[in-house]
């Protein structure tokens, strides 16, 4: 690339990671590539969807119980979430067929083992449903040499700094306040970029909405018994 890197990678480029292709790089240098990266992800990327929750509410607020269905950790919890809401947005088609990307992860890497899983008990939920489904096959890929993953680590580390802004008041780091205006992540559902933040009292309304209503764990139910066979 003319700018001299093959891999973005946010974090490296915003600290300027002396182990990284960044280290040496000067803030306009900075200011001119995080610029294109954000205009190359408008250009090509239709929409963007994040889902941001505390781990701290999540283990205090969901009970084991109900964990044990909607996912064991807040990671896996938010997985799912934003399926279900690409799914929303991007309705799967059987003449369209959507593929599922994720950064690299080695087989044996429990995350992404957690990653399939979720990937298979939506393609159950599709089908039980008399829907199309898409979901597995997902992909694990190195964003070197792809550049919409890139542009997607640029995007998540975005929504990852501002909803740490929410959460804990953390100050915003460099570039994140014009890239969250360019992105369109002040607009809500209107913007480019639509980054949900899960607060407690949020978590705790769909807790007790579940809880009232047991039946609603019944497909997960389902899964798990089918795939124990």
């Amino acid at each position: 690339m003319k700018e001299g890197f093959e891999d973005f990678s946010a974090s490296e480029f915003v600290h300027r990671n002396p182990k990284s292709e960044f280290a040496n790089w000067d803030d306009a240098k900075q200011e001119r590539v995080f610029q294109r990266i954000r205009q190359i992800a408008l250009k090509y990327g239709s929409r963007a969807i994040s889902i941001a929750v505390n781990k701290q509410d999540y283990d205090e607020v969901v009970p084991a119980d109900v964990r044990s269905q909607l996912g064991k950790d807040h990671y896996s919890w938010a997985v799912r979430q934003l399926l279900v809401n690409l799914g929303a947005l991007f309705p799967p088609r059987a003449t369209h067929p959507r593929e599922f990307v994720f950064h690299w992860m080695e087989r044996n890497n429990p995350v992404r083992r957690e990653v399939e899983g979720i990937m298979d008990l939506m393609q159950f939920v599709s089908e039980k449903e008399g829907t199309p489904g898409d979901y597995s096959d997902p992909h694990f890929r190195k964003s070197i040499g792809i550049p919409g993953l890139q542009c997607v680590d640029a995007v998540s580390w975005v929504s990852y700094q501002y909803s740490l802004y929410l959460f804990r008041k953390t100050p915003l780091k460099r570039f994140v306040p014009e890239s969250w205006q360019q992105f369109g992540g002040h607009l809500g559902n209107d913007g480019w970029l639509q980054a949900l933040t899960v607060r407690r009292e949020n978590l705790e309304r769909s807790v007790k909405q579940i809880v009232a209503t047991p039946n609603s764990l019944d497909i997960f139910r389902r899964w798990q018994e089918d795939r124990s066979k």
